[in-house]
């Protein structure tokens, strides 16, 4: 049987694996290992792996190519499991703002988290956040002026 390569050698003692087999591994452990830390948030939430993945590392590989640098494996719909489909390689901070605990709010037919829009609106994220917890609107909340908000709350 070939080799993918991708777990060749060993220095001092360690072996060698690529930022790509360590992430399958990872995702793998974290869906279907109990014994792993991360198994709570993944595996016993019911997050799985598909076939494909989880009988191959090549066919992961075929899939998803080497994580770019900086960058590491991501679900976009955190609702579904890992697969072709639903994974890309991405920055840390897009995965921080893609996680179940962020609110998604549609306005105007766009999606975006509260981060997202206050950046958007040219507000402070904490700013907006206040706004939703007084109970204004999705539109007012993001199209009234700054400085009226102070005054009119």
């Amino acid at each position: 049987m070939k080799s993918h390569g991708h777990t060749s050698g060993k220095i001092n003692g360690l072996r060698l694996r690529s930022r790509a087999y360590r992430s399958w591994c990872n995702m793998k452990s974290r869906c279907n290992n109990a014994n792993t830390p991360d198994y709570k948030y993944y595996g016993s939430r019911g997050v799985t792996v598909c076939d494909e993945w989880n009988d191959s590392f090549e066919s992961f590989l075929s899939d998803m190519g080497e994580p770019p640098e900086g960058l590491t494996l991501d679900r976009e719909d955190n609702g579904k499991g890992y697969s072709k489909d639903n994974c890309r390689w991405a920055t840390r901070a897009t995965q921080a703002r893609n996680n179940r605990q962020n609110v998604e709010i549609i306005f105007n037919g766009e999606k975006r988290n509260i981060k997202e829009w206050a950046e958007h609106a040219g507000i402070e994220p904490t700013a907006l956040y206040m706004r939703f917890h007084r109970g204004w609107t999705v539109k007012r909340a993001l199209t009234e002026n700054t400085e009226l908000s102070v005054v009119g709350g």
